[in-house]
């Protein structure tokens, strides 16, 4: 089922009353899901080949993606490395993020990430690792999906970067697990080469919108 039946399916009303529920919680929601981040870089450097241009047709962002899940379990990156907003006016199609369900050998590979991600394996969409260089941004925009939620997780340092939620710089702690509130105006700018994020989708249904509760930490 693609993201237009699912949404069918749920309901809008519904998706919206889930989505509140979350964000009853706040705009940015440390879970207790810490990544053990030297042993995902390593897995990460197995892999550095399979990076891709991230939105390839925007020249000089300097940000590049490696795909977590795909439309096919590879590492093409299309159109999962995308702007799928931008590669559906394109091409007639009509993508969400619940569509790209495909594990790569990446995921199942990197043990410390998937393992930590555990209670959210049945609802992941398109995810991937995203690697910025110094001078690479993503400029003020506003994440637009029905039928998903967006967990973060930064593999790097914190000074080495600034991410701006809704015109507010916001500190993350390494390696550990957020959900953000993506709806709101974002943006990303890098300092240097080789800064790595954790970009999760997450199905927006009952059973994912708990496993955030069961997994709140304790702050």
């Amino acid at each position: 089922m693609n993201a237009t039946g699912r949404l069918k399916e749920e309901g809008l009303g519904k998706l919206i009353m889930l989505r509140q529920i979350l964000l009853s919680m706040g705009n940015i929601i440390p879970l207790r899901v810490h990544i053990p981040v030297w042993e995902v870089q390593k897995t990460i450097s197995v892999f550095k080949e399979h990076f891709k241009p991230y939105s390839p047709q925007k020249k000089g962002y300097n940000r590049y993606g490696l795909s977590i899940t795909s439309l096919d379990g590879g590492f093409s990156g299309v159109p999962d490395l995308d702007s799928l907003r931008e590669y559906n006016q394109l091409n007639g199609t009509n993508f969400d993020e619940p569509d790209f369900r495909k594990q790569t050998p990446f995921f199942r590979d990197c043990k410390p990430l998937s393992e930590a991600l555990l209670p959210f394996h049945n609802y992941m969409g398109r995810s991937h690792i995203l690697r910025m260089d110094r001078g690479g941004f993503f400029l003020p925009h506003r994440d637009w999906s029905t039928a998903s939620f967006r967990l973060f997780i930064p593999l790097c340092d914190g000074e080495s970067y600034v991410f701006i939620l809704d015109d507010r710089r916001v500190f993350f702690q390494q390696g550990q697990v957020y959900f953000i509130n993506i709806l709101l105006s974002h943006s990303l700018f890098s300092f240097r080469d080789d800064n790595l994020f954790v970009v999760f989708n997450i199905d927006l249904n009952r059973e994912a919108v708990n496993a955030v509760f069961r997994n709140l930490s304790a702050y």
